[in-house]
């Protein structure tokens, strides 16, 4: 959005933040879609947003091949990957539809219901294809011809970057590795169309959270995600803040869990 005057444009859009968010706002959040918005700290700052780190991403250089990329996993997803090619496993680039992102939706829900989280709504996973459908990736792990997990991915073309969204596996198929196998035709699929990082999306900053633990064993390198909170109302966001903490809202205005 700043591409001209960076010192104007920026006191331009706070500018209009503080207008939208005046009156009975008791309080919102910004969060940086990239780290080189690190560039406008001070100036947030000085306008009185406070930094927090909530989550984090983990990012994996995919500009290079696959064997490169696979002496960064850990002994124990390379052990796993062997073992799924020896019961069988395969992968394959599912053709994303309506019907597909429909039935991808039902078994996105019922994963993360599983792990007590909230995942990704049919609503929005439906306005995912709407808006962006030609972007979307859907890739399938199978075990003699059953289908055992889903990873919904996207295609960030403009930063040559391939982000890896929501799963959806079947937990009496987890001897079979299908995260593994999922993650690695993911990142072939990045390699073989020329994009240079893979996006392992959003996670919990907490060494013994177990989709940490996968991400780091997976050669991902975790970076903070960086949010800047600006306070309204102190007294009314203290008497919010009484709910607990899922009421801080994470993507667009509704809290996600994102396990994988």
């Amino acid at each position: 959005m700043i591409a001209t005057d960076e010192a104007a444009v920026f006191a331009a859009i706070a500018d209009r933040m503080a207008a939208l968010t005046s009156g009975r706002t008791i309080g919102h959040l910004i969060r940086p879609a990239t780290d080189p918005a690190v560039r406008y700290a001070t100036r947030l700052r000085a306008r009185d947003y406070v930094p927090s780190v909530r989550d984090c991403r983990f990012v994996l250089d995919i500009d290079r091949s696959w064997d490169d990329v696979a002496t960064d996993l850990s002994a124990k997803k390379r052990r796993n990957l062997r073992r799924a090619e020896e019961a069988g496993v395969a992968a394959t680039d599912a053709e994303v539809t309506s019907d597909t992102v429909a039935a991808f939706a039902r078994s996105h829900a019922e994963h993360v219901r599983r792990l007590g989280g909230e995942g990704a709504s049919p609503a929005l996973l439906r306005a995912l294809h709407a808006a962006v459908g030609d972007r979307l990736k859907l890739f399938r792990a199978t075990a003699d011809g059953e289908a055992i997990g889903e990873l919904l991915a996207v295609r960030d073309d403009e930063r040559d970057r391939f982000v890896l969204l929501f799963p959806a596996y079947d937990p009496t198929n987890f001897d079979h590795y299908p995260s593994e196998i999922l993650y690695r035709e993911a990142i072939r699929w990045g390699i073989e169309n020329g994009y240079t990082t893979c996006d392992y999306g959003e996670t919990t900053p907490d060494f013994e959270d177990g989709t940490f633990a996968f991400k780091t064993a997976f050669g991902g390198e975790a970076r903070p995600t960086v949010r800047w909170e600006r306070i309204g109302s102190r007294l009314g966001r203290v008497l919010f803040s009484v709910a607990g903490e899922r009421l801080v809202p994470h993507q667009g205005g509704t809290p996600i869990s994102r396990p994988h």
